[in-house]
């Protein structure tokens, strides 16, 4: 959509003009950037609710409006961040422009971007979650395409892996915010740069999940680093260890026997707090009055008890009535006595009769016995869980140090590739 398209640009100018308060220029005291708050964003929305936009992206035409109000050029990056705009202006410029012959080199490094421009708007706006997010998603991603689908090829992958890696963060990122493609090529290699190991510290963590699933696949690139010599297209190479910090190489048998555990544990865990979540949920359904099943019932039974009690004391005071007019009635002159009596026992009769009813009502709130019966099974297989974690949990602490070492050494070897031998240079 262009802005041409949108009907109700005037009234959205009209918005604005009066909130221009809530336009932040210079925020955070820098010049280039620009802040347009969340309660403005609100009221742009509230206008492309009508029916013509429905099958519009609501974000994407609040980036059109805002990026032709404040006449950003294709270069200016412009991003949602909990529910705020926020704008960054950059100088065309400061870029450099690659030369072909420069491509693929140290020169072309973050795509003749200032890597200061790239360092302010990195400190800015990437929070510690918003890049284990990142991480997390491009290496699952990385690892279910390339490995468990794909069955990339160990000299595959050292030939192509950083490219592949950084289109995968480019992509990410695309998701995140709108700018040129210059800038996502220079931002996602300044973030795969900034960020090299502990990204390949997420995609180990993922492959080393599959090897101790005993994927086939996996074990066989893996067993790659447990060469030392190969000789590819004719020539010796020497490959990347897998290798402990006291120089002793692992084996991917002995690798996967020792991880196993601290993955298998971890997994049961995760599993396991999100059947405690469904748990807690369906138990959350059988509170009644925001208390258990259990007590509720507890609760109407201490009712009730109370309501027997004073059905039994109208019994025994229309007893004793009963016998008054029996005496009396033997005797003359007790009319307006008798009369009393009467009266008084018809509102004992009428009061236990009440009660009587109290008594149906409350015995009616009592939950069924199946109702009770399955509370009492989801709290004792919740409680069953909680131990299970708990004993897992110990697992893991005592494997963590293998994991870690193994972890490690799995990272260096992804981050490496095979070198040829100076033998073979020579020739």
């Amino acid at each position: 959509m262009k802005i041409e398209d949108i009907k109700d640009y005037k009234e959205i100018l009209t918005i604005i003009n009066k909130n221009k308060n809530s336009i932040q220029r210079n925020y955070n005291l820098k010049d280039d950037q620009i802040l347009i708050e969340k309660p403005l964003i609100n009221k742009i929305l509230v206008v492309l609710q009508k029916p013509y936009y429905k099958s519009f992206d609501k974000v994407q035409l609040v980036k059109i409006i805002i990026k032709d109000i404040l006449k950003l050029k294709n270069n200016d990056l412009i991003m949602v961040k909990q529910g705020s705009i926020f704008v960054k202006i950059f100088d065309e410029t400061k870029r450099r422009k690659i030369s072909k012959k420069e491509l693929n080199t140290e020169a072309s490094r973050y795509n003749g971007i200032p890597e200061e421009d790239l360092e302010s708007f990195y400190n800015e706006y990437f929070a510690k979650e918003d890049l284990e997010y990142l991480f997390d998603t491009v290496s699952n991603i990385f690892v279910k395409k390339y490995f468990i689908k794909g069955h990339i090829k160990n000299t595959e992958y050292e030939k192509n892996v950083f490219g592949i890696i950084q289109k995968l963060i480019l992509k990410e990122l695309q998701n995140d915010f709108d700018c040129d493609e210059d800038f996502y090529i220079g931002f996602s290699g300044y973030i795969f740069r900034k960020h090299f190991k502990t990204t390949f510290e997420y995609i180990s963590d993922y492959i080393l999940k599959e090897a101790a699933q005993s994927n086939k696949y996996i074990l066989e690139f893996l067993d790659y680093y447990s060469n030392n010599i190969i000789v590819f297209e004719g020539k010796k190479y020497q490959v990347p260890n897998l290798e402990a910090e006291n120089g002793l190489r692992w084996h991917v048998l002995s690798m996967v026997a020792r991880i196993k555990p601290y993955i298998m544990a971890q997994k049961y865990i995760n599993e396991a707090k999100f059947m405690i979540e469904n748990f807690e949920n369906e138990i959350e359904t059988l509170y009644v009055d925001g208390i258990s099943p259990i007590e509720y019932n507890e609760k109407n039974i201490e009712i009730a008890k109370e309501i027997k009690k004073e059905i039994e004391e109208c019994n025994e005071d229309i007893e004793k009535i009963h016998d008054l007019l029996h005496t009396l009635n033997k005797k003359d002159g007790m009319e307006n006595k008798k009369l009393e009596l009467e009266k008084e026992l018809i509102e004992i009769r009428e009061d236990k009769t009440e009660l009587k009813d109290e008594l149906s009502a409350v015995r009616k709130e009592i939950i069924e016995k199946t109702t009770i019966k399955k509370y009492e099974k989801l709290i004792q297989e919740k409680k069953i869980l909680k131990n299970n974690i708990y004993v897992r949990s110990k697992v893991i602490k005592q494997s963590r140090e293998s994991y870690v070492a193994i972890r490690n050494s799995l990272t260096k070897a992804l981050m490496s590739k095979k070198q040829l031998l100076r033998a073979e240079q020579s020739n």
